[in-house]
């Protein structure tokens, strides 16, 4: 009986430890949509860390797990940071009236004039890559530091690359 129970506490102490990694260090998750096409597809399976948003590590075109009050867990790409004013005019991003390129964006994208938009102390605004098919900021409106859960690191599945 001593036997089996030593044995029990070895897997108790691996479940507590996976458990505790997964909420605190590391998760997955599953795209859903095409909302952040080219870069990430529908059901693609990524590996998201969740340490540099515990510490305020969240930059500039940064793609995060959020959680919106419309949907539960979504994936977007960072685009304007706290107390900034962004606007789109003729297809260019502004940031604080300066021009900021987005080079991982699909040549021929277009995002539609908006703003300007000046966010709070604790504010960002979030798009999706495929701009045509992308539910984000400009529909919900800036998130909050408290709606990022992590930031994606890597695709794990599939593993080739898609163009």
């Amino acid at each position: 009986m001593i036997e089996f129970l030593k044995d029990a506490l070895k897997y108790i102490i691996v479940l507590v430890v996976v458990i505790i990694i997964n909420i605190f260090i590391i998760t997955l998750d599953i795209v859903s949509g095409n909302s952040m096409r080219p870069k990430y597809n529908n059901n693609d399976l990524l590996l998201i860390e969740k340490v540099s948003v515990m510490f305020n590590r969240i930059d500039r075109f940064d793609i995060v797990l959020i959680n919106t009050e419309t949907e539960r867990r979504v994936i977007k790409r960072v685009i304007g940071m706290p107390s900034e004013t962004i606007y789109y005019r003729d297809n260019v991003l502004y940031i604080n009236n300066e021009r900021v390129a987005e080079d991982f964006l699909r040549e021929n994208t277009i995002t539609e004039d908006f703003g300007p938009i000046t966010l709070g102390d604790n504010e960002y605004f979030v798009l999706g890559d495929n701009r045509y098919d992308s539910l984000d900021s400009r529909d919900y409106g800036p998130i909050t530091k408290r709606d990022i859960t992590g930031k994606s690191i890597i695709r794990l599945w599939p593993i080739r690359e898609r163009s």
